[in-house]
């Protein structure tokens, strides 16, 4: 129960500061500005982003098609999710769930990070204090965002998977990746995972990844286009390869029907800064994850959660422009930058998860500045990536949980 405190408080000033809202004059919103959550245009309805969801199948159950008009939603915003949400009619969701939808989402996020956030110091309770309240967190539990339940999910199925036998796990895990990558395709970065310490190492994470896209493609095939064309480019809270430049873009005057050019720009950019950061990583493996990166070694919960969370953080940077309630997945590579500060008290490994915390409340910070954590948070987790892959290769022992999973 000590470990967890800093969670705990955490949600509790959660509570007090939506109870206290509720005898606002502006109700729950008082409440959502002060945590930093922006506000839709009226109407100002509960989990906005689980409507999305909830009134695209009320549209289709009508005849029409969500992906190609948004007059059943409030906003006139047109669906953008896989075709695999919709299936949802068939167990009797409609626009009357959402709200159940939405608090249950909510309280299975709040469950997942009182598993995996624990401190034993006041520095580490207070970065997790930090990491919960902030925006970014905020923002996808008030939305009712699916990226919220995607890393839920990844969380508890990588804490149930992580005692099995080797072949029971890999096909768990396989199972599971395949499963999120259907619901959302990015999670498909998690394979990382499944690369083993023998015989053909990388193998079964690429057999997994390469089912995982073709389960992905052959489910939204007919509505791939839809999908991007309907999900919104810009640098408004916004993480990824693109808000920079869109910015830049914005500043300069690029005509509008350039942005798309700049966010492939930055793209570019992301690809090649990433892959120097990574082999720099590989380059510095020796000496990198005891001056600033802790080491990470294959079997435990936490490093693996850490290492999908990585891949899966790096991978959403690449595809350009990310609303910030995916930095929850940072959330999973944190609790192993607390272990390695608490275990060692050598306040240089403060810097990576102070970085962490700065990226979670950029909205907070003026633009330079959160480009800058943007960036670098980036760069970094790209290094760290690159300092796991030698250790892929020789890692043989296996090190025990401190804090159990």
């Amino acid at each position: 129960m000590q470990q967890r405190a800093g969670a705990i408080l955490a949600f509790l000033i959660f509570a007090i500061v939506l109870t206290v809202g509720l005898v606002q004059p502006e109700g729950l919103l008082w409440s959502w500005d002060l945590l930093g959550v922006p506000r839709m245009p009226p109407p100002n309805p509960r989990f906005t982003d689980t409507i999305s969801v909830t009134h695209s199948i009320d549209c289709l159950r009508a005849g029409f098609d969500p992906y190609r008009t948004g007059q059943c939603d409030p906003w006139g915003r047109m669906f953008n999710y896989p075709p695999v949400w919709l299936e949802l009619r068939h167990l009797g969701v409609s626009s009357a769930a959402t709200d159940v939808i939405g608090v249950s989402m909510a309280l299975l996020a709040a469950g997942a990070l009182l598993m995996i956030l624990r401190a034993t110091t006041p520095v580490g309770g207070a970065l997790v204090i930090l990491a919960i309240l902030s925006p970014a967190v905020m923002f996808g539990i008030e939305r009712g965002n699916v990226d919220v339940f995607l890393f839920s999910c990844l969380a508890f199925g990588l804490a149930i998977t992580h005692r099995m036998g080797p072949a029971s796990r890999w096909l768990a895990r396989g199972g599971l990746v395949a499963v999120l990558a259907v619901l959302k395709a990015y999670p498909i970065a998690a394979c990382i995972i499944l690369v083993r310490q023998a015989g053909w190492r990388w193998a079964p994470a690429i057999a997994a990844g390469l089912i995982s896209l073709l389960l992905f493609v052959v489910v939204s095939r007919n509505h791939l286009a839809f999908i991007f064309s309907n999900t919104p480019l810009t640098s408004y809270y916004s993480f990824g390869a693109a808000p920079l430049f869109l910015d830049l873009a914005d500043w300069v005057g690029v005509p509008e029907e350039s942005r798309t050019a700049m966010r492939w720009l930055g793209v570019g950019a992301a690809f090649v800064l990433g892959l120097a950061a990574a082999g720099l990583g590989m380059r510095l493996s020796q000496g990198a994850p005891t001056l600033l990166l802790p080491a990470l070694r294959r079997g435990t919960f936490r490093d693996d959660l850490c290492l999908a969370c990585l891949a899966i953080f790096c991978f959403s940077f690449l595809l350009g422009s990310n609303f910030n309630y995916r930095l929850i997945f940072l959330l999973g590579a944190l609790p192993r930058m607390i272990e390695a500060l608490e275990g060692r008290r050598q306040w240089r490994l403060v810097v990576l998860p102070s970085l962490v915390i700065a990226l979670l409340w950029a909205v907070r910070l003026p633009a330079w500045a959160a480009h800058s954590a943007n960036w670098i948070v980036y760069l970094i987790s790209c290094a760290w990536l690159g300092t796991i892959l030698p250790q892929m290769e020789a890692a043989r022992v296996k090190r025990p949980e401190p804090h159990g999973v």
